[in-house]
């Protein structure tokens, strides 16, 4: 195959998967001195110039409400929902601009950061799936990082964070297991265009910590409605984020409290 052939077939595979759902199983330890491990799903939609990621209860959490404003005799079942996951990320294909969002109290913030990671690419490889991935390391945010990707699907991107490799990242953890994304699924991106983020506030992180180590003390001014199924409790915040409490367990605050409370073993070590 001559040169130009390749960089035909390089093109034609980019845009095959231009307009992808990319779907990620996300297991990790939320306290360090535990070693039970919460899962949960995150989307990254792809698109010719960027890509959106984001936790795939949220976009369910949206639709919901959606519905709560015009049918307030709706009965929604809500998934479940972990507080410390209510961020998003997008990234620009064309350089290293990285910006996470999150809305806490009515208000939307953003951080924003270049970024180009420093990969170590191996000789060793590995089949996932139908594809075969080649092995990468990098450090990041304090841990070191085993990654996985395919330059059967060309596009220099992956989850979180994470991308920059000639092929997408298809599993990725830290090596103290604490941390750990694997491509489950790949289908349609039902989403036309990237969400628009205006409104937004530039933000530092230490300010949006200090932010939400404090929230806990607010809890309720901000909730904006409570809806029961079986023993869950529902609590839509005004920001719309949701929080679950189980109704017939003792100390609800406290329950409320430790929903609230920040993760003490995040992906990036403080």
């Amino acid at each position: 195959m001559n040169k130009i052939s390749i960089l035909i077939f390089c093109f034609f595979s980019i845009i095959n998967f231009s307009q992808n759902r990319f779907v990620y199983e996300y297991n990790y330890k939320p306290e360090k001195s535990k070693d039970s491990l919460v899962t949960d799903i995150w989307y990254l939609d792809n698109y010719s110039t960027s890509s959106y990621f984001y936790d795939s209860s949220k976009k369910k959490i949206d639709s919901i409400t959606e519905i709560l404003k015009v049918d307030k005799s709706f009965q929604p079942v809500f998934p479940k929902y972990n507080s410390n996951l209510n961020h998003s990320i997008s990234k620009s294909n064309k350089n290293e601009d990285i910006i996470y969002h999150v809305n806490f109290s009515g208000y939307k913030f953003k951080i924003s950061e270049k970024r180009k990671f420093k990969w170590d690419i191996k000789n060793e490889t590995e089949v996932l799936g139908k594809y075969i991935c080649q092995k990468a390391t990098t450090d990041f945010g304090g841990r070191k990082w085993i990654a996985w990707f395919t330059t059967q699907i060309p596009i220099p991107d992956g989850p979180y964070k994470f991308g920059g490799l000639p092929g997408l990242i298809l599993k990725i953890e830290d090596s103290d297991k604490n941390h750990s994304f694997e491509l489950i699924e790949i289908k349609e991106n039902d989403n036309e265009k990237l969400p628009s983020f205006t409104g937004e506030k530039e933000i530092k992180k230490k300010q949006l910590n200090k932010l939400l180590d404090e929230r806990s003390q607010n809890i309720n001014q901000n909730i904006d409605g409570m809806y029961i199924n079986g023993n869950v409790v529902s609590l839509i915040l005004k920001d719309g984020n949701l929080l679950q409490v189980e109704k017939n367990k003792k100390g609800l605050m406290k329950q409320l409290e430790n929903k609230l409370k920040r993760s003490d073993n995040p992906i990036e070590l403080e």
